[in-house]
């Protein structure tokens, strides 16, 4: 009698614990300014925190300034969603490349790359096109949008309904991860 006296009192305790709850959060983005603000988020995101980036319709300009050696979170398991294609406010959404644009402007060295570590990371593209961007060919990783998930089997990168043109890299997409998926 004692010991499922004691069980139960110990599942009631359990129960009364807080669960902590997972750390989402979603930041519409309608300039360039914005845009990078909204990667310092995800840069700053505490660890299995989901970060969705809604990208107003129009074209970012972006050159340079998201090609860093890899753009990343301080912790693992951080999952980053880019989805184009919203209109103003990020209340609706038509996913057409064509309406939402990353542009190089022929920066040398322009282009994206992301990396998010740990276990289960995602990285995830939807609904871009990207276009003239200009990646070194002996520069790593050469890729117009490199996305790597440094993890175990659950790390999965997903490039999704974007396009590529007029761009001049030695490949478009560089894909590092357990999981890919286009």
């Amino acid at each position: 009698i004692m010991s499922r006296f004691i069980r139960a009192a110990v599942l009631a305790c359990l129960l009364c614990l807080p669960c902590a709850a997972a750390f989402a959060q979603t930041i519409c983005v309608a300039n360039v300014a914005q845009l990078l603000s909204a990667m310092d988020q995800f840069r700053q995101a505490p660890e299995d925190a989901t970060v969705t980036i809604k990208l107003v319709r129009g074209t970012y300009v972006i050159g340079a300034s998201l090609s860093a050696d890899g753009i990343l979170p301080a912790t693992d398991n951080v999952k980053l969603r880019v989805l184009g294609g919203y209109g103003a406010g990020c209340a609706t959404r038509t996913i057409d490349p064509a309406n939402t644009v990353f542009d190089g402007n022929n920066l040398a060295d322009s282009g994206i790359s992301m990396i998010s570590p740990g276990d289960a990371g995602e990285l995830l593209f939807e609904g871009i096109a990207f276009t003239r961007m200009r990646r070194p060919v002996d520069h790593y990783p050469g890729a117009v949008l490199s996305l790597q998930v440094n993890s175990g089997d659950n790390g999965i990168a997903t490039v999704r309904y974007c396009r590529f043109s007029q761009n001049s890299a030695s490949k478009m997409v560089l894909f590092e991860s357990p999981q890919m998926r286009l």
